[in-house]
């Protein structure tokens, strides 16, 4: 009786995961980091901290299933930061060397996503929101003037953000499609010794194998 019933529960579970519209997909491509100036008074009296913007790679790896109209999925992404922050004073004084700081972030966001899908014949197309939780691993060293290898610091950080995505799937065959996808994320991001809002822009190509 339990085996028969155990055979008729998968077979129940496998006829609704073939029912289902499952996708995967990979995904590489650039992300735009902007890193405003800031003023950070409390530590540095009359000084200014700098911050360039950044640019970084990006990896992704995506689980999704269509219901409907809608797709909803998990996306794990991994990439690497890296910058230069300069210390100054508002009024000079003299030839004094300050600090130039390298700082090196390794992020793993993982996001929870869900978007609106338009079907165009073979063209997917797609926009949506994503909630993401970010992983950061962030060290930081000062490089001029010269400091010791053991001034070398590192702070392992998470925090919450959002971002909206927009794109594209072309499924070449009824199982593959070649996908584009630009999104633009608001969260806040560990700046050297300092919090920061910013916004990015990551823009990726990747392949897409539905099931």
């Amino acid at each position: 009786m339990k085996k028969s019933f155990l055979a008729i529960l998968l077979s129940a579970l496998a006829a609704t995961a073939s029912a289902q519209n499952f996708e995967f997909g990979l995904n590489g491509g650039l992300a735009n980091y902007t890193v405003h100036n800031v003023y950070e008074g409390s530590s540095y009296q009359d000084f200014n901290h700098f911050q360039s913007s950044i640019v970084s790679t990006v990896m992704s790896l995506q689980a999704m299933y269509l219901f409907k109209d809608y797709q909803v999925g998990i996306d794990v992404e991994s990439n690497t930061l890296s910058c230069k922050s300069i210390v100054r004073p508002d009024i000079p004084v003299g030839f004094e060397l300050f600090p130039v700081f390298q700082y090196t972030y390794r992020q793993t966001p993982v996001k929870l996503f869900i978007n609106r899908v338009f079907k165009f014949k073979k063209l997917e197309a797609y926009g949506g929101l994503s909630a993401e939780y970010i992983f950061t691993k962030n060290q930081s060293k000062i490089i001029a003037p010269p400091s010791p290898a053991n001034e070398q610091t590192t702070q392992n950080t998470t925090r919450l953000a959002g971002a909206l995505q927009a794109g594209a799937t072309y499924f070449i065959t009824k199982h593959i499609g070649i996908n584009a996808e630009v999104a633009g994320e608001y969260n806040n991001f560990p700046a050297g010794t300092l919090d920061k809002n910013i916004f990015s822009v990551p823009v990726t190509l990747g392949v897409r194998y539905k099931l």
